[in-house]
C-alpha cells in the first residue's frame, strides 16, 4: 500500500540482440545513466546518500534515506521506471519526476504516463498523484495528506498496534508501541487526529501535519529536508555505537552534516541536540554506552531473524556476523556476545530437554539453560549461558557470553526470548 509511480520510455532497437540502436549496448545505456547521477541529483551532500546496484537488465537507485529504491529496468524494448513514494513524501515525489525528466533529456527518449501498447498488450503507466502530468505541487501535497488521512484510518479500524511502517522489511522493535516510522515513534492519538485531516478544506493544517510525518515534504532541499534526512537516518540506521568500517562511517558523517546543513539554512530550527553530540562523539570514537531513551530505534531491543524461522530479542546496537561456514549467527558488542545455531526436522515434538538450572515451558516451547563462570586460556574468563530451546519442527541451541553478573538477566531474557516466528 503506497503512492508511487510507474513509467515507461520506447527505446530503439538495434540490428543485432542486446542493441539499442543509437544508444549503444543495454549495458552500456544503464551504465550511462548511473554515471550521470551525481551531477542529476545536484547538491554533493544529497550525492553523498545515494546508492545504487546492478540488476539483470537493470538499475535501483536508493535516492532518500527513507524511501524504497527507485528501479529501472529495460524490459521488451522498453525502459521502465517504478517507484514507491509516500515515504518519504511529496517533495521526494517531485525530486524522483526530475530525476527522470533529466534522464530522458539526457539519453533523448520520452516517457510515457498512460497505457502503453507492448510486445504482450497494455502496458499500464501513470502516477497515483497525477503529478506526472500535471505538475500541480499544492495538489501533490493534498494527495499525500489525503493517503496520510486514509492510512491513519485503515490502522485505526484494524484495531491492532506494533505498526511498522515505511520502514525496512522485517524492522521489529521490541516494546509496546502503536506504530514505528522513518521519522520516530507514532501514537494511537496521532494517528486519531491525522484520519481527521482534510486537505481539501484545510490545506495548512494537512501540510502541518505532513510535514511532522514525511520527512520530505517541501519541495526545496530547505532546512527541514535537511533536518529530516539526518532524523530518518538516526532514528532507523545509526546504531549508536562507535561507527565499524567505511559504510557506518559514511552514514555517521552524512548524517552529522545533514543536521548541520540545517542549522546553517535556518539557525533557529529545532534539532535534536543531545543525539547530535552523542554522534560526534561516537564517529570520533567515544566509547559511549547508547542511552536507552532518545532518536534511534537501534537504542532499544530489535527482533532479529534466525535460520529456520526462529528469531531472538537482543540489542539493536550490537554488530551482526556469520560464523562456522554461515551456521551460526552472532551478535555481539565490547563485552557481550550471543551465538545462535538452529536446526530443522520434522513437525513432531522433539523429546523434553534435560533439566537445566533454568527451565522453560510455554507457548509451545520447551527450553533449558546453565550459566557458569568459566576461564578459557585464550580469551578473558566471563560468565557464560548455555541453553536450548525446542519447539515442533526445530531446535535452537545458544550460548551467551557475559563479563559482568549485573547482565545475568538479560542473558536469560535472550534465552527466552527464542522463538519461531515470520
Amino acid at each position: 500500500m503506497g503512492l508511487g509511480i510507474r513509467v515507461g520510455a520506447l527505446l530503439p532497437s538495434g540490428n543485432r540482440p542486446g542493441s539499442l540502436g543509437p544508444l549503444g549496448s543495454v549495458e552500456g545505456l544503464l551504465q550511462r545513466i548511473v554515471d550521470g547521477t551525481p551531477e542529476r541529483v545536484g547538491d554533493p551532500l544529497h550525492a553523498s546518500m545515494v546508492g545504487w546496484g546492478s540488476v539483470p537488465g537493470g538499475v535501483d537507485f536508493l535516492l532518500h534515506p527513507a524511501e524504497e529504491p527507485l528501479e529501472l529496468r529495460i524490459e521488451d524494448g522498453w525502459l521502465i521506471a517504478t517507484g514507491k513514494t509516500s515515504s518519504a513524501g511529496p517533495g521526494y515525489h517531485a525530486f524522483v519526476v526530475d530525476f527522470l525528466d533529466r534522464i530522458a533529456e539526457e539519453i533523448g527518449i520520452a516517457w510515457s504516463w498512460g497505457s502503453e501498447s507492448g510486445g504482450e498488450g497494455e502496458l499500464e503507466f501513470g502516477d497515483d498523484t497525477g503529478y506526472g502530468l500535471d505538475r500541480d505541487f499544492p495538489a501533490l501535497e493534498g494527495a499525500m495528506a489525503t493517503w496520510l488521512a486514509a492510512l491513519a484510518g485503515r490502522l485505526l479500524e484494524d484495531g491492532g498496534e506494533g505498526y511498522a511502517i515505511s520502514l525496512p522489511m522485517g524492522f521489529q522493535v521490541v516494546g509496546d508501541h502503536f506504530a514505528l516510522s522513518s521519522m520516530g515513534e507514532r501514537s494511537r492519538a496521532w494517528f486519531e487526529r491525522a484520519a481527521t485531516l482534510d486537505p481539501a478544506g484545510d490545506p495548512e493544517l494537512a501540510a502541518e501535519w505532513g510535514r511532522t510525518f514525511y520527512p520530505w515534504w517541501d519541495r526545496e532541499r530547505d532546512a527541514r529536508f535537511w533536518s529530516g534526512c539526518g532524523l530518518a537516518q538516526a532514528w532507523v540506521d545509526i546504531p549508536w555505537r562507535p561507527p565499524v568500517g567505511d559504510a557506518e562511517e559514511r552514514l555517521f558523517d552524512a548524517t552529522i552534516a545533514c543536521f548541520r546543513r540545517a542549522r546553517a539554512l535556518d539557525p533557529e530550527i529545532v534539532l535534536p541536540e543531545a543525539e547530535l553530540v552523542e554522534l560526534v562523539t561516537l564517529r570520533e570514537g567515544g566509547e559511549l554506552p547508547p542511552r536507552p531513551t532518545g532518536i534511534g530505534f537501534r537504542r532499544r531491543s530489535m527482533v532479529k531473524p534466525l535460520g529456520g524461522g526462529w528469531r531472538i530479542d537482543v540489542p539493536g546496537w550490537f554488530r551482526e556476523e556469520l560464523e562456522r561456514d554461515g551456521t551460526t549467527i552472532c551478535f555481539h558488542d565490547a563485552t557481550r556476545s550471543v551465538r545462535v545455531t538452529t536446526f530443522s526436522f520434522g513437525e513432531e515434538m522433539p523429546e523434553r530437554p534435560p533439566a537445566l538450572e533454568w527451565e522453560f515451558d510455554e507457548d509451545g516451547r520447551w527450553g533449558t539453560a546453565s550459566i557458569e563462570w568459566i576461564e578459557p586460556t585464550d580469551e578473558p574468563a566471563h560468565w557464560l549461558l548455555e541453553g536450548e530451546m525446542r519447539v515442533a519442527g526445530g531446535i535452537a541451541v545458544m550460548s551467551v557470553g557475559f563479563a559482568g553478573s549485573d547482565d545475568r538477566d538479560w542473558a536469560l531474557d535472550v534465552w527466552r526470548s527464542l522463538r519461531p516466528g515470520p
